[in-house]
Parts: structure tokens; C-alpha cells; sequence
């Protein structure tokens, strides 16, 4: 009987808990938190979510990264347009991507994140992977900024693997 009233009290302590814990202030640090992670998966997904939802144009926050990455996308045909809002306010700043669809379809079928924060892949320019065959590109981070596969090999430049988009 004793060890049925422990039980109890303990159950009725980590509802308590609980319920204490997910406040919306607490949910929402916890979640912001999360999310800030890894800001280049998050970028992506905003992309990913963009053609799914048949979206003309997504905004994300701005980064160097992020515009870098952006911009390669665009060089390569798989963005429609790249803009930055707010430019003079730096804490606004919104980097507005227009989606590029051909004939209905969007024009990136898959993007997948390849390096992250846990676990980094590098690569030299000789082992640099082709994404689909070489019909998709493979976007590396280089000491020369964010280029394709096929540039980075023709550089003979080697670098973090970022994502493999298709």
C-alpha cells in the first residue's frame, strides 16, 4: 500500500512538472532553440516546403551563408530570382527567394542536407560525389565560397559537402 501512495505522489510531482514546463513561454525558447541549430537544414526545409506547398516566392532570415547558397541555386537554373528586403536594417533582413517551376514541376525535385553540425564532411576536389549521376549538382563550401561540384573539381578546390540538389 505504501509503494501504491509513493507512486502516486510521484506521478502527481511530474505532472506538475510537466504542466509547469510547457508553458507557452517555455515551449516557445525551447523551440527557438531547436530551430537555430542548424540554420542551412532549416534554410533548405523552408525551400523544400516552398515547392511542396506550390509557394511563388519563400523568405528566410538573412545570412552570408545562406545568400551564398542562394545565389548558387540560382546560377544553376533551380531559382526563378534572389533578393534581399531591408537591407539597411541589419536585425530585419530577409533574403526573398522566387521558386522556379517548368511547366507545373518544380524545378528541385529533392534537396537533401549532406554536412552538419555533428558530423562535417569534407571532401578533396578529386573525391568530390556527383549528385545523381552528375545531372543534379553537389554545392561545397570551398576557401573560395559556396560553388558547384563541377567548378570546385575544375578549381581543384576541396571543401565541406553543404547539400546535393536535384
Amino acid at each position: 500500500m505504501v509503494a501504491q501512495e509513493a507512486i502516486f505522489v510521484s506521478l502527481e510531482f511530474a505532472d506538475f512538472v510537466l504542466e509547469d514546463w510547457l508553458t507557452k513561454v517555455n515551449f516557445q525558447e525551447y523551440t527557438n532553440q531547436v530551430s537555430k541549430m542548424d540554420t542551412i537544414a532549416d534554410f533548405l526545409t523552408i525551400i523544400r516546403n516552398g515547392y511542396s506547398a506550390k509557394k511563388e516566392t519563400v523568405s528566410a532570415n538573412y545570412s552570408k551563408v545562406k545568400h551564398a547558397l542562394a545565389d548558387t541555386l540560382y546560377k544553376n537554373g533551380y531559382l526563378e530570382a534572389v533578393e534581399v528586403e531591408n537591407k539597411k536594417e541589419v536585425a530585419k533582413k530577409k533574403l526573398v527567394l522566387s521558386l522556379k517551376y517548368i511547366n507545373d514541376i518544380p524545378a528541385i525535385t529533392q534537396i537533401k542536407r549532406v554536412s552538419k553540425p555533428s558530423v562535417r564532411i569534407y571532401a578533396s576536389s578529386r573525391k568530390i560525389p556527383a549528385s545523381l549521376s552528375g545531372t543534379g549538382i553537389t554545392i561545397v563550401s570551398t576557401s573560395k565560397g559556396m560553388m558547384t561540384d563541377k567548378k570546385a573539381r575544375k578549381e581543384k578546390l576541396g571543401g565541406e559537402i553543404i547539400c546535393k540538389v536535384y
